[in-house]
């Protein structure tokens, strides 16, 4: 409670976020009890973002809001190098603004003790809500609470007594955590104690001695203790997902007994549907990919964040619970938001062209993931889509999952839970049970024509014709034309599978990558290459979908999907898009000669 960690390294900045080339401001404001905290606030790229990120740092170690150089503690505990920068940096990255403070008693905030384990803290955690709640820009922002070790305790107990000031949390991501009596008691070689008799009628006497002082008020919600400096108290009251990664058998903690008893009751009391989307995973030098650390020090869990891998987990996680990720988050996407509709026709439109109405690339690209949405078992609709773009990585949910746990079709707007992986060619009853995805015990020509196409480099027109000379069929063959299942087994799939090598090693062409400073013969190209009727012009539908995959393709990982999208919306309407309008090769040509579509930037 003496703050025995104050001065020296504790006070200096490893660096700022001027060292990963991000603008930021120096903020000051006061704690709940008047003590003056320091701050970073790194707006995000995106001015208008609507996503915050507040990390809080560790105490003990003598670290601050930009982390900490390698360093011993009492003379013998090693503290591995921080770097809280590249956090922020990942953070900024993803469109967040970034908030990152340092706690009293350490970095450039105010020294005042006592100290208390978060116990004391909390007025810390309550004055930087307070903040950005008052904040013009943070205020709207839904808010992703990254605060670790005595900052979590202070976040989480400051939620528990102010939960009206957490409204516009949707998420929290912590490690380090601890429980009083485990670790200041079962541990006795880490504080030379291990009688919790003993440690609380020491707290209980020098929280006394800092009220007799004046240094702290006294007060109903303070009460050192070995029970409440803790998590575990406060973490019933948290009722949004919980992320936590911990360092496992790190020798200064008791970590793998003591972080799933306190995970334990994150939500509380919450129905199990939402209580599961919480996730805890052991990180260390034997823990299994993404998860495994250089070492077990306690700094890895810090670290790990920042990490190539654990940023991924990190990411993914927050992604899979945003707001921004659940355009889908009402029970039938109502209200649409702007510029929806565009994006709606552009994937109506890549299920006719046998890509993935997600990513937009072709089925065919990866083929070991091609699947279909499903509810209760059985499939829901005709789209197919590639694994990775519905389900999220690391826990196998649904990534449009909303905040009820409901999940419905980007497309059909039908409920879906699951999703449901094309079976093999070699399992051909299954194959065939997959692609009669409606059940009514028939198969029609286009819907084999499409489930061949997504797993070949080919396009739907090759395989329709390769399907119909297969089967001895006629060119002209109605789409609705009913293949027997049998016959589909016993020869339309033998004949693919004799073929596979052949048809796999066959290039399917690609579109050609376009910006706004492409010389007219690449213009042309990719105009050419989207008419593939070779009509001359492009209808609204075609038009809509080769934008939003060029966008798709030519941003990459630069850019979220929200924002793929907007920039497609953005040039699609300067482009004078109507709906029943079809663009002709020379209209487009004047168009991008006029410099419409500023959105193109120098997207490569």
């Amino acid at each position: 409670m003496d703050g025995t960690w104050i001065g020296g390294i504790t006070d200096k900045m490893v660096r700022t976020p001027l060292a990963y080339g991000m603008d930021f401001e120096d903020v000051r404001f006061k704690a709940m009890d008047g003590c003056t905290l320091a701050a970073w606030y790194i707006p995000a790229k995106d001015k208008s973002s609507k996503k915050l990120a507040i990390v809080g740092h560790q105490s003990w170690a003598c670290a601050n809001k930009s982390g900490c150089v390698t360093h011993l503690r009492h003379g013998w505990a090693t503290v591995l190098a921080i770097d809280y920068v590249k956090l922020h940096k990942v953070l900024y990255d993803a469109g967040y603004h970034v908030l990152a403070y340092d706690l009293r008693n350490h970095g450039d905030s105010e020294k005042r003790l006592p100290a208390g384990f978060g116990e004391i803290e909390y007025m810390d955690a309550v004055g930087v809500i307070d903040w950005v709640n008052s904040h013009a820009v943070l205020k709207n922002c839904k808010v992703a609470m990254l605060p670790f070790c005595v900052s979590g305790v202070s976040f989480f107990k400051a939620n528990a007594l102010y939960p009206e000031k957490f409204k516009n949390v949707f998420a929290w991501v912590t490690t380090n955590l601890f429980h009083g009596p485990g670790t200041f008691c079962n541990r006795p070689y880490l504080f030379g104690m291990g009688n919790k008799k003993l440690l609380d009628k020491a707290f209980e006497e020098n929280q006394a001695w800092y009220e007799k002082q004046g240094m702290l008020k006294s007060s109903k919600d303070i009460k050192m203790s070995t029970e409440k400096v803790s998590a575990k108290p406060y973490a019933p009251m948290v009722k949004q997902p919980v992320l936590w990664c911990d360092t496992m058998h790190d020798i200064l903690d008791y970590h793998e007994k003591l972080t799933p008893e306190v995970f334990a009751e994150f939500g509380k009391g919450l129905p199990e549907d939402l209580k599961k989307k919480n996730e805890m995973y052991f990180i260390g030098p034997s823990q299994p990919k993404p998860f495994t650390t250089r070492t077990r020090n306690r700094s890895e869990g810090y670290n790990f964040y920042q990490s190539e891998e654990g940023s991924k987990v990190m990411l993914g996680f927050l992604f899979f619970i945003s707001p921004s990720s659940a355009a889908m988050d009402s029970p039938a996407f109502e209200p649409m938001k702007e510029g929806t509709q565009v994006l709606d026709q552009a994937r109506e439109v890549a299920v006719e062209q046998v890509v993935c109405p997600i990513c937009f690339e072709a089925l065919s690209d990866l083929p070991n993931q091609v699947g279909a949405l499903s509810f209760e078992g059985h499939r829901v609709e005709t789209a197919l889509y590639h694994r990775e773009c519905v389900l999220n990585p690391l826990t196998r949910r649904l990534i449009f999952e909303s905040s009820t746990g409901r999940a419905v079709s980007p497309l059909t707007r039908q409920q879906v839970d699951n999703f449901k992986l094309m079976p093999s060619l070699t399992e051909s009853e299954a194959w065939v049970d997959f692609v009669d995805w409606n059940c009514d015990g028939h198969l029609d020509i286009q819907e084999v024509c499409f489930t061949v196409a997504a797993l070949l480099p080919v396009d739907e027109a090759y395989a329709r014709k390769f399907v119909l000379r297969v089967m001895n069929l006629p060119e002209d063959s109605e789409e609705k034309h009913e293949l027997d299942k049998q016959e589909v087994i016993h020869t339309l799939l033998p004949q693919i599978r004799r073929q596979l090598r052949r048809l796999v090693a066959t290039p399917r062409p690609r579109p050609p990558q376009i910006c706004r400073n492409s010389k007219q013969d690449e213009l042309v190209a990719w105009f050419q290459f989207w008419d593939s009727k070779k009509q001359g012009c492009l209808d609204t539908a075609t038009l809509t979908l080769a934008v939003v995959s060029t966008f798709h393709t030519a941003l990459a990982r630069s850019a979220d999907a929200a924002t793929k999208d907007a920039v497609a919306h953005t040039f699609l309407m300067e482009l004078g898009l109507r709906e029943t309008d079809t663009v002709t090769e020379s209209q487009f040509m004047e168009k991008m000669a006029r410099g419409a579509g500023d959105g193109w930037g120098n997207c490569a």
